[in-house]
């Protein structure tokens, strides 16, 4: 039985949220505001499986809950934030601070359940599968990083996940939906922005390694990664 840590400060939503987990066979652990968040995540890390974390919280913030998991973590375990404002720098935010995907609020707690079975199957997914070594550039799976000859970025597992996707299918352009479905296992066709978002960011650290000319967009197709300069 995988285990929640819900993280909420208003106390209707977060146990609306438990009940309908532990209706789904899930087991639930609760964390009122950030301090609480922090000491349940390193007392509890070995039993925690994903974490659905507001933003806004007392005493610490999301952002400051979401550094210190990514900093003391033993292994990647996926974190959803959840946030009540629809503004993309917020989202850009909270996935280059490590969070895995977001939901805006109001949202359904059957989404949520179903963001929450796709991260947990994609958990433990191998990110280096078959992917060839014929770019100018390679991930380090074991300290999630680009690398580029002297120079490295830091990447998410979930932006691992997606380079690796696009290395694997070497010029040949790929759909958003073909992107959802393979790195986040899901199909809900209004979530292609978080596609966009995690594209514009993995440009972003291609280009600072000096291999930001590779990944290119094909306007009413997708994204790919090309070396026919």
């Amino acid at each position: 039985m995988a285990t929640v840590l819900i993280v909420e400060d208003d106390s209707t939503i977060r146990r609306g949220i438990k009940k309908w987990l532990e209706l789904e066979g899930l087991n639930v652990l609760e964390a009122e505001d950030g301090q609480i968040a922090i000491n349940t995540f390193d007392q509890k890390q070995e039993e925690i499986d994903i974490i659905i974390l507001d933003v806004m919280l007392p005493k610490l913030n999301g952002y400051e809950v979401l550094k210190h998991v990514r900093d003391n973590q033993k292994r990647w375990d996926p974190v959803i934030m959840l946030t009540a404002k629809d503004e993309e720098d917020d989202k850009i935010y909270g996935l280059d601070a490590g969070a895995d995907d977001y939901m805006t609020k109001p949202f359904s707690n059957r989404e949520l359940v179903a963001r929450i079975k796709s991260s947990l199957r994609m958990r433990d997914v191998d990110v280096k599968s078959d992917e060839k070594q014929d770019f100018p550039f390679s991930i380090d799976h074991n300290s999630y990083k680009l690398i580029c000859g002297d120079k490295s970025e830091v990447l998410t597992k979930k932006e691992s996940m997606l380079l690796s996707f696009l290395m694997n299918r070497k010029n040949n352009f790929v759909t958003k939906e073909e992107i959802l479905a393979e790195v986040w296992a899901y199909n809900n066709l209004q979530e292609t922005r978080t596609v966009d978002i995690h594209i514009s960011k993995l440009r972003k650290k291609l280009k600072n390694v000096g291999c930001g000319d590779f990944l290119k967009t094909k306007h009413g197709v997708g994204y790919g990664l090309r070396d026919d300069q």
